[in-house]
């Protein structure tokens, strides 16, 4: 498997050619996207406005008009509805007129309520200039259980699930691809697979029943768009914990025969979402760390957008959103925390055409439905700080207000990032062959440390190889950059000193790195104050995105005065690899350093900033300009 998004950076071109490409790529990337720019970058669920008339709840005076109107007074203009039921049975109560299921959907075995249910809902979404996310079969189990087939089966030739569900497709199509509201057609909704195809279909065999139902309404109009909305990460019913690449590979099997990719995305597994921001606000109250090699949403994000951009794809996020129980306050007060729901939202819009908030419904239907009354974004209650949090926050974005604080490009893809021009390079692994400067006051004057550096391995390393050397006398205070305990690694990692001894470390969190392959990492110690307690960890980023987070049992100490600090190795060894723009940072950098950190930016913040220069010289380009010493087979080198 090879996957150029994940943190391999091969564009060999210069950051001045590309950068204003980069940011426009990003913004309008996919051939999809031409169609669904006329969506506003945050658009509402309202699921149950189809199921609400064919029910027989309220009526046209009463709930639906609050409803939309609120949709329409954020600004947004796209609403996800589900154009059908969502329990076997009822397609046969509510839905046709049959005794029996119908292998294919037509007027004559629709019941006349159920056609004017859909009628009704897509002409109120037009009297307000909305446009439907018209989403059918809501249910993987509905249809396929009252054919008495199961998942593994329903989707493969020959199933009169299937046979069904490209009938209904039709039918929508036929009906409303002309209609003022008609946005696109989604395929049911988060559908699980299991690659054994023992309790569910297969990737590929989903993927092809996707096909099989963008090819008939294609024969419609070649105009309608088709997607599916799936979770993120897709689940597999095996339970395995996917990787970060096995969940890119997968959504491109899944959406190989679709128009766009469109994800749903949660906060509960991703907890950790205001590493980036000066807010320190986390979206649970726990630091949980996710299982898969990226953390946070604004990571997975940012993955999911490099993904759509490699593939000329759009991309729209489903679902999103924050319930009651996640946005209690740090403190522990019980009453809304609107800084959670504006930092959820910053990890997820900048990244999407348009996402669609989970849920718009009146509080009575929720409480029916289960656990949606923790979701519930109810516009008739008139005193309800969720509904006016969302309200504020939507408005930002849809009208593009408080540009750089609500609303953002976001970060220009991985793909389009390029290397360093000029590096330094060792090559061979002789003891004392390095670069070394003497630390000063400046260097000692830190309260969490922070290492920025681009680096490209030549071989393999060796068992706890040193690469960079900050620590004081007997190892105590400062940190170091390791290879891991192990022969052979492709990877490394940072240990942390206290005065008396390991704060920590950030052991086997990296990926094994390409041999020959540049990459950016940031690595930095934090201590910040969470629940009134100060917390100490470590933070990584891998190619200008957040990649992890690691607990550390104390705060690393500073570096002291008049000790001697290596990079490119140290007094034992050396090991041979390319290295540039190597960093030390006082203190964490913010998501903008970072990212003028990787086109070769020099901060005024940094202790030093160690550069190979087009003269072939290397130097201390900091403010603090120390004095360095080159030692053995270390040269400058065009990358």
């Amino acid at each position: 498997m090879t996957l150029d998004i994940n943190y391999n950076i091969t564009n060999p071109r210069k950051v001045d050619q590309i950068l204003e490409s980069a940011i426009e790529d990003l913004q309008a990337t996919a051939s999809s996207d031409s169609l669904l720019k006329k969506f506003r970058p945050v658009g509402f669920n309202y699921y149950s406005l189809v199921s609400e008339i064919i029910y027989g709840v309220g009526n046209l005076s009463t709930i639906r008009p609050a409803q939309l109107q609120y949709i329409k007074d954020t600004g947004a203009n796209l609403v996800r509805v589900a154009f059908g039921v969502y329990d076997g049975p009822s397609l046969l109560s509510r839905v046709h007129n049959t005794a029996e299921m119908p292998l294919g959907v037509n007027d004559s075995n629709l019941r006349p309520t159920f056609i004017a249910a859909c009628d009704l809902a897509m002409d109120s979404l037009a009297s307000y200039g909305l446009y439907c996310h018209v989403n059918i079969v809501w249910g993987q189990d509905t249809v396929s259980g009252m054919f008495s087939e199961t998942k593994a089966n329903s989707v493969l030739p020959g199933a009169k699930t299937r046979d069904y569900t490209i009938s209904m497709a039709e039918w929508i199509c036929n009906r409303y691809k002309d209609h003022p509201a008609f946005g696109y057609l989604s395929i049911g909704n988060e559908y699980v697979t299991d690659e054994a195809a023992i309790t569910a279909p297969t990737s590929a065999q989903l993927s092809e029943f996707f096909t099989a139902i963008v090819a008939a309404v294609k024969e419609i109009s070649a105009k309608i768009l088709v997607t599916a909305d799936i979770s993120s990460p897709p689940v597999n019913l095996t339970r395995t914990k996917p990787t970060v690449e096995q969940t890119i590979d997968k959504f491109r099997a899944l959406y190989k025969g679709l128009d766009f990719y469109c994800l749903h995305m949660y906060n509960d597994d991703y907890s950790f979402t205001g590493h980036q921001s000066a807010e320190a606000v986390s979206v649970a109250q726990n630091v949980i760390y996710s299982p898969l090699g990226y953390e946070g949403v604004e990571s997975l994000m940012q993955a999911y957008k490099d993904m759509a951009v490699a593939d000329n794809k759009a991309l729209i996020i489903g679902e999103f959103g924050i319930n009651e129980n996640n946005e209690v306050s740090d403190s522990g007060n019980t009453h809304y925390d609107t800084k959670k729901k504006r930092r959820f939202f910053k990890s997820v819009i900048p990244y999407a055409t348009s996402s669609l908030v989970w849920n718009v419904q009146d509080t009575t239907q929720a409480v029916t439905a289960g656990n949606q009354n923790i979701w519930c974004i109810d516009p008739a209650i008139t005193a309800n700080k969720r509904k006016d949090d969302f309200m504020s926050i939507c408005k930002a974005y849809n009208y593009g207000k408080q540009v750089g604080t609500e609303v953002g490009a976001g970060n220009p893809s991985r793909k389009l990032l390029v290397a360093p021009e000029f590096s330094i390079r060792l090559p061979n692994r002789t003891a004392g062959h390095n670069v070394r400067m003497t630390s000063t006051a400046a260097h000692a004057s830190s309260n969490g440390y922070s290492v920025a550096f681009w680096i490209k391995l030549d071989a393999v390393l060796n068992n706890a190889e040193t690469l960079m050397d900050l620590r004081g006398a007997g190892n105590l205070s400062g940190l170091t950059v390791l290879a891991l305990l192990q022969a052979n690694a492709q990877s490394f990692y940072l240990d942390g000193r206290y005065a008396s001894g390991s704060a920590g470390n950030t052991l086997n969190t990296l990926p094994d790195f390409a041999l020959g392959d540049w990459n950016h990492v940031v690595i930095s110690t934090v201590t910040r104050t969470i629940n009134a307690v100060p917390v100490s960890y470590a933070e990584i980023w891998l190619n200008g995105i957040y990649w992890q987070t690691v607990n550390m049992t104390a705060a690393v100490a500073t570096i002291p005065n008049g000790t001697t600090l290596y990079v490119m190795g140290n007094s034992g060894n050396g090991v041979p690899m390319r290295m540039q723009d190597i960093t030390l940072f006082p203190s964490a950098p913010s998501n903008s350093e970072i990212w003028d950190h990787i086109r070769g930016g020099i901060s005024p913040r940094a202790l030093f900033h160690i550069k190979a220069q087009p003269d072939g010289s290397i130097v201390d380009v900091s403010k603090n300009a120390g004095a360095l010493t080159i030692t053995g087979a270390v040269v400058k080198e065009e990358s």
